[in-house]
């Protein structure tokens, strides 16, 4: 596999249980992929956080930060279809 920063994307959206789910997926995906030497850039594991400290007062308004930081990953990343974990 060609080296370079690979964006890990997980849907989000669902109840807290399958939320839960796919946090713990995205972190032994990103533990995985590490061991391997593959590095990628896992916005599941930690952006949630980041927005919580940030106390962001609307939708919108995390929306306007958030996607941009975002974005800034995806153009930098590596494309790889068909990896699932």
């Amino acid at each position: 596999m060609e080296k370079g920063l690979y964006y890990l994307a997980v849907p989000y959206q669902g109840t807290e249980v399958e939320k839960k789910y796919r946090t713990d997926l995205s972190l032994q995906a990103a533990a995985e992929f590490l061991r391997q030497g593959i590095h990628i850039f896992a916005p599941l594991i930690y952006v949630n956080k980041i927005v919580e400290e940030l106390d962001f007062p609307s939708l919108e308004s995390r929306r306007a930060s958030v996607m941009p930081y975002l974005f800034e990953f995806l153009k930098v990343s590596k494309s790889q279809r068909g990896w699932f974990y």
